[in-house]
């Protein structure tokens, strides 16, 4: 069902953008494809992402990098 994605991901995983992010699509973490979308925009497929927050409804991303301190 729709809520299993909620308990597989965790704030500060990484993956990577497996589709656009406009600010919506999809992200691959730990070889599972989840519905995200994005804080900071547009990201392209392949860029490594990190989750930020998550919600029983969305699930934000950022650019790994942009997350890095």
């Amino acid at each position: 069902m729709g809520g299993a994605a909620d308990s597989e991901v965790r704030v500060g995983d990484i993956g990577a953008a497996e589709s656009d992010l406009r600010p919506s699509g999809r992200a691959v973490f730990a070889g599972r494809s989840v519905n995200v979308q994005s804080t900071g925009g547009y990201i392209a497929p392949g860029i490594a992402v990190r989750i930020v927050s998550s919600s029983r409804f969305v699930t934000e991303v950022q650019e790994a990098d942009a997350c890095s301190g």
